[in-house]
Formats: structure tokens, sequence, C-alpha cells
């Protein structure tokens, strides 16, 4: 089923994008079908043109822009020359392509963007994904929209990374990475930090955040609109969907799983009593003896 470039601009306005907002785009544009009367190379700058023609020079438009090889295969990460993952969808790959697009330092849940709000969300001097000053922590902080383009918001909402490292969850760390980060070929000297989920197998820890959007549309929190052979939804507010998150997780700390975690007694992050309580002096005094 083909949809036109007018329906596309209708159902953005009924969702009600307008000038100034700031909008977070996932989006999977080719389960739409097939944009009328426009070659499919093109759709992805027809969809980014009606985007900025909606907000204005007063908006700024998001994308994901993650660069995962960097965690995966140890490929040092340019955020200016670094490829978007083919995962991201065409529509982020051509909002990164533009000149005036600035992207985080983190590779791993990347954000890229365009606006007068781009600096300050997607290339603070930071590198870690979700945490203080990520991209995340100032969507939140901006009152982000999260607009879903042929993707459900349970397959892209990467936002409630963020509320689960505020909240604390046993199931995710903060790991470090020593991966050469650069900007433009020059290195930047930035730690880079990811909140990943412990991958032992006995722990079977299964990310699920289909409850959360059963839990938003219940709560009438996801606008949708039928365009051609998908659907686009809207989310309004990062800070409202922050609070009811976190209500959730002070219910059920593995709200954001499929089901409790296996955790192995005496393993992190079970790892029982930590014994009597010892200064630094005396908890590493054996391994200063070692060095002299």
């Amino acid at each position: 089923m083909d949809y036109s470039i007018t329906e596309l601009d209708n159902a953005f306005k009924k969702l009600g994008i307008v000038s100034g907002n700031l909008i977070y785009v996932p989006s999977a544009i080719f389960s739409l079908g097939k944009m009328s009367d426009t070659k499919l190379e093109d759709i992805p700058k027809k969809i980014y043109e009606s985007l900025m023609a909606k907000i204005s020079k007063n908006g700024t438009l998001c994308v994901p822009a993650a660069f995962e090889d960097f965690a995966r295969l140890g490929i040092e990460y340019d955020c200016k020359r670094s490829p978007i993952d083919s995962s991201q969808g065409l529509l982020s790959k051509y909002v990164a392509d533009q000149e005036d697009c600035l992207r985080t330092y983190s590779p791993m849940n990347g954000v890229a963007g365009i606006g007068p709000l781009s600096e300050k969300i997607c290339h603070t001097h930071s590198a870690n994904s979700t945490g203080e000053g990520s991209a995340w922590h100032k969507l939140y902080q901006y009152n982000s929209k999260f607009l879903f383009i042929g993707i459900r918001p349970s397959q892209a909402l990467n936002f409630i990374f963020f509320i689960q490292q505020r909240f604390g969850v046993p199931h995710l760390y903060n790991k470090l990475y020593n991966n050469v980060i650069k900007e433009s070929g020059k290195r930047v000297k930035l730690k880079v930090t990811a909140l990943v989920r412990y991958l032992n197998p006995e722990y079977k820890i299964i990310e699920d955040a289909q409850k959360f959007e059963d839990d938003l549309f219940s709560l009438g929190k996801i606008k949708t609109c039928k365009i051609g052979r998908g659907n686009i939804y809207l989310i309004d507010s990062a800070k409202e969907i922050y609070n009811i998150a976190m209500k959730k997780l002070q219910k059920d700390i593995y709200y954001f799983l499929k089901h409790e975690p296996n955790f192995v007694n005496g393993m992190i992050p079970t790892d029982g009593a930590t014994g009597p309580m010892k200064t630094d002096k005396q908890r590493y005094k054996n391994i200063e003896k070692k060095k002299i």
C-alpha cells in the first residue's frame, strides 16, 4: 500500500508536531511501504524535509546514531566519520550525513541531531552512553518528544536505559572501554562507558519493553496514526514517561525484563556479605607490600 508525502505531513500535524519541538525519531521507514511518486533513495530526504518544515528552524531533530562495532569488535570510533549502524535506519543515516549535524562522543546508544539544541544534546564533552551529561540525560532535561516512524516504541525506546541507570537496577552495570574515540581524525581524550547487562548465560537476563509500551497505551500516553502499511507513534513528554517508569520500577525492579534474572549467590551482583569494615589502607596493605 502506497502513501504520499502529503499524508505523512498530515499525520505529523495530527500527532501534534509543531514549530520549536524537540523530537527524537527512530525509524524503519520501509515498513510503511512505498512513498508514491518518489524514488526509494529519495524517501529519507522527503521525510527529513517534512519533519524539519514542521519543527522549523526553532526545533531540533535527533535520531539514533550508534556505532556498535566499537564495543563488539574494538574498532575505533570517529563521531564525524564512523558510519551509523544499518539497524538505525536510512533516515538516521540521512540526518547524520548533513553538514550541520552533530553526533555524540559515545558510540553506544549514540544520538545525532540538527537544530538549536543539537550541541547541548548531542555534543557535550561526555562519552558515557546514558548517564549524567549524556544525550539521553539532555533529552530528558529538555523534555523531548519521541516519534517512531514505522517501528513500535517497545522496539526503539532506548530512553529506558537512562531511566534504569537513574533508578539503579541490579541487572545492568557501567562497562569501561579503552578503545580510541576521535573527531575528524583527532583523538578525543574521554573515557567511554556504557550501561550494559551481565552476559552470564546462567542469569538469563532478557530485556523486554513490551509491558511499558502496553502500559503507556493504556494510560493514553502514546498517540498513533496509520500510514501506508504501517504506523507512526508519538510520545509527547520524556519527563512524563520517566515518572511513570520510575513508579513501575518501585513496584518491580525487573519491570524492563521478561522475567527476574537467575542470579547466582556468591557472584556479582549477589556476591554476599563484604565482611568487617576495613579502611583502604588495611584492605590494600598486602598489595602495597608486594610493590615494595
